[in-house]
C-alpha cells in the first residue's frame, strides 16, 4: 500500500525530529482513520532502524512496546507495563519506544499513571500517543506531548488514493457513510470484504415488504 499523500507532511516531521532532537513524548493526532497509526509506525521503525514497510505492531523487538485497547479500554496494567519497559536500558537499538494507540481510551487511572513518566522521561526512551479524539485526553497529558497533526484531504484526493489501492468508487462511496469518510477505515473494510450497508438500506426503502428478508 502506497503512503497517502496527506501523510507527506507528518512523515517529514517524523524524519526531521528523529534526525535532530526527538521529544520524549509525542501526540500523533488527527480525525481518526486517516493514518495516525501509520505515522507512529514510521516513527517506531526509524527509531529502531527497522524497514519502514514492516507492520510494527507485529514486530517482536525488545525495544518496542505497542499497546492497543483491550475491550475498548487502555487499562492501567498496560500503562504500568509500558512505564516499566521505558525505564529499562535499550537492549538492541540505541533507543526504545512505546506506542499507545487510541490513547483517548486510557481510563483515568491509566492516564494518571502515565503522567509521572511524561514529567520525568527516562533517557533514550520515547513515548508516542496516537489519538483520533485528542480532546478526550487529559489536558495534563496533552500539554506534556509535542503534537504531530494528521489532517484529512479533500474527497477527490481521498477517492483517487482508494482507487489506486483497489477500492472501487461505488464501494468507497458506500463505505464512506459507515466509516465517517476515514479512508484507512474504508480500505480496511474493503479488504476484509465487508459489504456496505447502504445498498441494503436503499432496497428496504424501495421494498419495505421485503425488509425482514433483506435484514436476514
Amino acid at each position: 500500500m502506497n503512503e497517502p499523500p496527506w501523510l507527506d507532511a507528518p512523515l517529514r516531521t517524523v524524519a526531521a525530529l528523529v534526525g535532530d532532537r526527538l521529544p520524549h513524548a509525542l501526540l500523533i493526532q488527527g480525525p481518526g482513520g486517516w493514518g495516525e497509526e501509520r505515522v507512529a509506525n514510521a516513527l517506531a521503525a526509524r527509531l529502531l532502524d527497522i524497514d519502514a514497510g514492516r507492520e510494527m505492531r507485529t514486530v517482536v523487538h525488545p525495544d518496542l512496546r505497542w499497546i492497543d485497547p483491550v475491550d475498548g479500554v487502555v487499562k492501567i496494567d498496560a500503562i504500568r507495563g509500558a512505564i516499566d519497559f521505558l525505564v529499562q536500558t535499550p537492549k538492541l537499538a540505541e533507543r526504545k519506544i512505546a506506542v499507545v494507540c487510541d490513547a483517548e481510551r486510557m481510563n483515568l487511572n491509566a492516564a494518571n499513571a502515565l503522567l509521572k513518566t511524561l514529567e520525568e522521561p527516562p533517557a533514550e526512551s520515547f513515548l508516542a500517543l496516537v489519538s483520533g479524539a485528542p480532546e478526550r485526553l487529559l489536558p495534563t497529558v496533552r500539554s506534556r506531548c509535542q503534537r504531530i497533526d494528521v489532517r484529512g484531504a479533500d474527497a477527490a484526493t481521498t477517492l483517487a488514493w482508494l482507487r489506486a489501492n483497489g477500492v472501487a468508487s461505488d464501494t468507497a462511496g458506500h463505505l464512506a457513510v459507515e466509516c465517517g469518510g476515514a479512508p484507512l477505515a474504508i480500505l480496511a473494510a474493503s479488504r476484509s470484504e465487508q459489504k456496505p450497508l447502504w445498498p441494503a438500506l436503499v432496497e428496504v426503502a424501495r421494498t419495505p415488504a421485503e425488509a425482514a428478508n433483506i435484514a436476514q
